[in-house]
């Protein structure tokens, strides 16, 4: 651009001797283009040899870049890399292996939509099972020793609180939004039928926890040496409280059914982990002292109530009540899932047909469903047969395997050969404690591996035999190991490691 010719040399040396002759210095004479063009590069080159320094690193610093934009660039990439590490570590220990990755792949308002279905089966069977196996330990605990906590009933208050929470939440944030979906085919007679019964056992239930509260505070009878009346007094205003604030939820949205939302789908997931606890208590009978252990406990206790053989007092209500109030407390928990598996959020399911010439199949999607079909699936089972038989694969399996029996190994033949002495027993326990963390969490990491070759759920079809396998898989092995797990906590209490010795 601009190249010099002949004719602008000419203008040039013509505009130097007009300048002169007027006694003007040569530096004053106005640029021409090219002039301007020349300055500009320069100005320009001048810019980039600073914007240089800039992004080199200070020298007055040991650490190479600390103060340079490259340095201040990688800082940034490097904490929003950290915080996505801990948000895929949650979602890998919360949501994906409890789920089987079952958050699908629609998005509403820029958020991933979830789906309740086959994933709340599964979440909600394991915690059930581990609900089951803390409130059985703790019942055969007191039936085995009579000054042994009780740890159902503390557990159980939480439980309920947590579930009253979840109730107003989800009531709210549902009904300020509107988002719930009319479900017409529920609002019949047998709908209204089963409304009047659950108000019906939810007025059973609030009249045996009052009368249990009564009891409490003015006999103060059948209570194990541990415990306390303020225990007793908050766990039955914590039953009363939450029965009533999800009998006023459920008459609510009886006739709604959520749409998906995850807010919504763990708020149920807690109400419905609340009402299988409160079942599995009443079923084992953990705080039925009064009807049956009254006479094992009573020599213990000093009442109050004046008691004799021909009058009732306020004691005897409970037992009187018992026989038409007990089956009213097991069913409101059960009519209870009823209503609330009708509210759960689901996902409208659609099939499609894939036409040959030879056969008309049905395809449903499932969570199970490959990401990759055909060629495609071949080449990434290829790849994965590559991975696994690496040599550095199989080393580091067997080299893990070998470190995760080798303290087991080395206490038992310590402990047979009686080389040093100390307390196998303790040191069996931390052993047997650590390996137990170990396998839940490469329990819930395997899970995690297996959701990542999973297709999120598209349909509402009844669940395939994989679907099963998985649940089952899960439920059993989570649900052992933390049995397990919790055995050998309980054990660090010297007096409950007979009880809790697991053959």
């Amino acid at each position: 651009m601009y190249d010099k010719t002949s004719e602008s040399l000419k203008v040039n040396e013509a505009r130097k001797d007009l300048f002169t002759r007027k006694g003007r210095a040569i530096d004053n004479i106005p640029p021409t283009e090219a002039a301007l063009l020349e300055h500009s590069k320069r100005a320009c080159y001048m810019a980039s040899q600073c914007w240089d320094r800039c992004l080199e690193p200070s020298p007055s610093f040991t650490d190479p870049g600390e103060w340079g934009w490259e340095r201040n660039k990688s800082k940034m990439w490097e904490s929003k890399g950290k915080m996505e590490t801990i948000k895929s570590i949650f979602r890998a220990a919360f949501v994906l292996p409890l789920t089987a990755g079952n958050v699908v792949a629609g998005k509403s308002n820029g958020k991933l939509m979830h789906d309740g279905r086959i994933s709340g089966l599964t979440i909600l069977s394991s915690s059930v099972i581990i609900v089951a196996e803390i409130m059985l330990t703790a019942v055969g605990i007191q039936q085995n020793n009579e000054r042994a906590l009780d740890v159902a009933r503390p557990f159980l208050i939480v439980l309920n609180f947590c579930g009253i929470v979840s109730c107003l939440a989800v009531g709210c944030r549902e009904k300020q939004r509107n988002r719930q979906n009319i479900n017409s085919s529920l609002a019949n007679a047998t709908k209204s039928l089963r409304l009047k019964f659950l108000c019906l056992f939810c007025f059973g239930c609030v009249i045996y926890r009052i009368i249990k509260l009564a009891v409490h505070v003015k006999c103060k009878v059948y209570l194990r040496p541990n415990d306390s009346v303020g225990q007793a007094v908050l766990f039955d205003f914590a039953s009363v409280m939450f029965h009533t604030v999800q009998l006023f939820f459920i008459y609510i949205f009886s006739t709604q059914e959520f749409r998906r939302s995850l807010f919504t789908f763990y708020g149920l997931i807690m109400l419905v982990v609340a009402n299988f606890s409160n079942w599995i208590y009443h079923s084992a009978h953990g705080y039925d002292f009064l009807s049956n252990n009254s006479s094992s406990h009573s020599h213990s206790n000093i009442s109050r109530c004046h008691h004799s053989k021909t009058e009732t007092s306020l004691e005897d209500y409970p037992d009187l009540a018992n026989p038409f109030l007990d089956p009213m407390r097991l069913e409101y928990s059960l009519l209870s899932l009823i209503f609330i598996s009708e509210m759960w959020p689901q996902m409208r399911s659609y099939v499609f047909r894939s036409h040959d010439d030879d056969n008309d199949e049905l395809y449903v999607n499932t969570e199970l469903t490959p990401l990759l079909q055909s060629g495609d699936q071949q080449q990434v089972t290829a790849i994965a047969r590559n991975i696994v038989s690496s040599a550095r694969t199989k080393y580091s399996t067997i080299a893990l395997g070998a470190l995760f029996i080798s303290p087991r190994l080395v206490l038992e033949f310590m402990e047979t050969v009686a080389l040093i002495k100390i307390d196998f027993g303790l040191l069996s326990i931390y052993i047997n404690i650590a390996e137990h963390v170990l396998l839940i969490i490469v329990v819930v990491r395997s899970f995690h591996i297996m959701s990542n070759q999973c297709q999120p759920r598209n349909s509402d079809d009844s669940c395939s035999v994989g679907d099963i396998m998985l649940i089952l898989s899960f439920l059993a092995t989570v649900g052992y190991y933390s049995m397990h797990l919790m055995a050998h906590i309980f054990a660090l209490v010297p007096s409950y490691r007979i009880i809790l010795t697991i053959k």
